[in-house]
């Protein structure tokens, strides 16, 4: 029996040395996270019929005398039986894959041992199959997830599914005494090298996944601190001072050999020296981004990644980092290089925006349009910063919605008038942020008339009465959990009318007189940005616009009617 085990325990090593050997193939750890698609799908099955194929043949033979032959074999001599980990990779198949994965992996399993022959190769076939349906049925009651597995958990139902062969041996051979004698020598070895056996597997698959999430935490942690390293030295356009920063931080943030900076005109600094790259090979990067290239999307060519930067759909620089050869980019780094170049081009049409908004006549109203609050954008930053470690999808999710935010702040500043639908995407995205700042204080609530998705209003009018209430309504609220805020907007007739109500304190008598006679307003405080949202609207409209607030003590209700406009008028 200590012989068996012994054997068996050498079996389960080298198993689970060839499945940690099989972790650092990216295809197929995407394929064990993932197992969505097909492909995933197909992964899987090849990888756990490659184990079905290697648990069988290096089986351990034990003779119809009891004798053990560890001899890897595929023909079973008659009275013999033979013992392996064939439970263990069926049942990892059902908590992995459900039935679409056990099932197949168990035909397999059966299908070989028919063929290893034997007079009792009928029981480990029924065995097989029964194992592989057990497997599935009880894969339903595990996480979905493998890291949330427990493994106690499943080496005990592991060891289960052995009870299940054991038993057939027991009630299916043909002499109850060869199948007592048999049991005698399998039964304890195989229930624990069997428990061993997934213990160790599954604690491996677990291990190694961690091991890639914190790999992608510290990655995503990268990008938010190369980014707030460069950030300060951005300005409406490239200088080789701002050029010489930029390429520094990025060099000592990543693995480089080199990295330089091109304008459309010349190359603007490299660092420590120019690239071994020649002048036609530099021209495809650039030309690339002019042709067949999307904006959002790197160009890789041997250790060289670009990193484009574009104001608007226009490139307006590009850096070119070459990478050592020991640190090749990754899938990981080049999603973060993306997301990194996808800031930094909003970065600098926010500045060139800005900078085009002070020379307007409107500057006042414009300008408006054009801000982005630091405050907001450091707090944001922040927030997704502390969930980085918590839950890195939740911020990666944040950073799109930051993304949106910005990008709706410039398309703000470029047009006169937005659809509804493309400010309530605004609103969503500033909401989504503030509600992962501060979980459970707002109650958000909308009353939208599908009829009016389509229609055109004035850029930020709702997306500042959203904001204004979330930033002032409250401010004297005792109970921080109970904060309501309705966004209304509902077609009548032939006006728009757009609302937005809280459960706030209201808004004061003097700050309310300020409002409607274009007095003088605090700074701080909700009477700035209304009274220029009553000023736009009457600019913009003239006396078609109505804009009034309905205030009180539980609340107030800042509300719009202004006409409507659609977009081939």
């Amino acid at each position: 029996m200590l012989e068996l085990f012994m054997l068996l325990m050498e079996r389960a090593g080298l198993m689970v040395l060839l499945a940690y050997a099989l972790l650092y193939i990216p295809r197929f750890k995407e394929a064990l996270v993932n197992r969505q698609s097909k492909k995933d799908y197909l992964v899987l099955l090849v990888v756990f019929a490659a184990f079905t194929v290697f648990a069988n043949i290096s089986g351990i033979e034990i003779l119809a005398s009891r004798e053990i032959v560890p001899v890897h074999t595929w023909s079973i001599q008659a009275g013999s039986a033979i013992a392996n980990f064939r439970v263990v990779i069926i049942g990892i198949a059902g908590l992995v894959g459900g039935f679409a994965l056990s099932l197949p992996i168990a035909g397999l399993s059966a299908l070989i041992r028919w063929l290893q022959g034997g007079d009792t190769a009928y029981i480990y076939v029924t065995s097989s199959l029964c194992i592989g349906l057990a497997a599935a049925y009880l894969g339903q009651f595990f996480p979905s997830s493998l890291k949330a597995i427990q493994v106690r958990q499943a080496a005990l139902s592991l060891m289960g599914l052995e009870l299940i062969q054991l038993a057939l041996i027991a009630l299916l051979s043909p002499s109850s005494q060869e199948a007592h004698s048999l049991l005698q020598v399998i039964a304890l070895p195989m229930l624990v090298t069997d428990g061993l056996g997934i213990w160790l597997f599954l604690s491996v698959i677990q291990q190694s996944l961690r091991d890639l999430e914190w790999a992608k935490i510290s990655q995503t942690k990268n990008i938010f601190l190369v980014t707030q390293k460069i950030l300060p030295y951005f300005s409406s356009r490239m200088t080789q001072e701002s050029a010489e920063i930029i390429s520094l931080k990025l060099y000592e943030s990543f693995d480089l050999r080199a990295i330089a900076v091109y304008s459309p005109k010349s190359q603007l600094y490299a660092y420590p020296k120019s690239l071994a790259l020649s002048h036609d090979q530099i021209n495809y990067f650039w030309q690339a981004y002019h042709g067949q290239v999307k904006p959002g999307q790197l160009i890789q060519v041997g250790d060289f990644l670009s990193l484009p930067i574009f104001v608007k759909e226009d490139l307006h620089s590009l850096f070119i980092l070459e990478f050592n050869s020991h640190a090749e980019p990754n899938p990981l780094i080049e999603e973060i290089l993306l997301g990194l170049s996808q800031i930094l081009s909003m970065q600098y049409e926010l500045k060139i925006a800005d900078q085009n908004t002070r020379l307007l006549k409107d500057a006042e109203i414009k300008s408006l349009q054009a801000q982005v609050n630091p405050h907001f954008f450091f707090n944001a930053m922040n927030t997704i910063s502390s969930l980085v470690r918590l839950d890195p999808n939740r911020a990666r999710q944040l950073l799109i919605e930051l993304s949106h935010y910005f990008r709706a702040n410039l398309n703000g500043a470029r047009n006169e008038k937005i659809s509804i639908s493309q400010e309530l995407e605004h609103i969503q995205a500033y909401l989504s942020i503030i509600q992962a700042r501060f979980p459970d204080r707002y109650h958000i609530s909308k009353e939208i008339d599908p009829a009016s998705l389509d229609l055109l209003i004035p850029p930020f009018v709702l997306q500042m009465l959203v904001e204004n209430a979330i930033q002032h309504a409250f401010e004297n609220k005792a109970n921080k959990s109970d904060q309501a805020l309705t966004i209304r907007v509902q077609v009548q007739d032939q006006e728009l009318a757009l609302s937005v109500s809280d459960n706030g304190s209201g808004i004061g008598e003097d700050k309310l007189a300020a409002i409607f006679n274009n007095e003088s307003v605090p700074s701080k405080g909700n009477g700035t940005a209304l009274n220029n949202i009553r000023q736009r609207l009457k600019t913009l409209y003239n006396d078609q616009a109505q804009f009034d607030i309905e205030t009180s003590q539980a609340g107030a209700r800042v509300s719009c009617l202004i006409p409507i406009e659609r977009k081939n008028d």
